[in-house]
């Protein structure tokens, strides 16, 4: 079921999926990207939550897609049992923005496959923003894979 039907992935979400949840006997449901089911019928709940982008950035996303995961992040923080973060800023943002307790949430940062190894074990030191000098001077930039302002590489 995709959620860019709102309509049929909220009902899904919202109702189909507790349902399946509960004949199953789930002790605890897991929502990987915000996405919870807000009803609990006997199960605990997990959700990890990636960033914020719609509360801090909102100028970088469709209005709609802005309401709709200001709405769907503010009630997966309020009914999750815990959060997950990725990042020790999104927790920070999550304690800031909505309020969540601290004790709620626990930070996992996402980690990349087996095969990508480290070039060095140098410690890092906090690095200056990207430019084509820098660049040129063999210093590493950071990457999220678009020019969003929204998307930094903090934490």
């Amino acid at each position: 079921m995709s959620f860019e039907d709102h309509l049929r992935g909220d009902l899904w979400l919202l109702v189909y999926l507790p349902l399946q949840l509960r004949a199953l006997r789930t002790d605890v449901y897991h929502g990987p990207a915000v996405f919870l089911p807000h009803v609990k019928l006997g199960y605990r709940t997990v959700v990890t939550i990636h960033d914020l982008v719609s509360f801090l950035f909102p100028n970088t996303v469709p209005r709609k897609y802005s309401l709709y995961m200001r709405l769907m992040t503010r009630l997966a923080a309020r009914s999750a049992d815990r959060i997950i973060a990725v990042s020790h800023a999104t927790k920070a943002d999550l304690v800031d923005i909505l309020r969540v307790p601290s004790s709620k949430v626990v930070v996992i940062h996402e980690a990349v496959g087996e095969g990508v190894h480290a070039a060095d074990r140098a410690p890092r030191r906090r690095s200056t923003p990207w430019s084509p000098a820098t660049a040129s001077a063999g210093r590493t930039a950071c990457s999220s894979g678009t020019s969003s302002p929204a998307r930094t590489c903090r934490d």
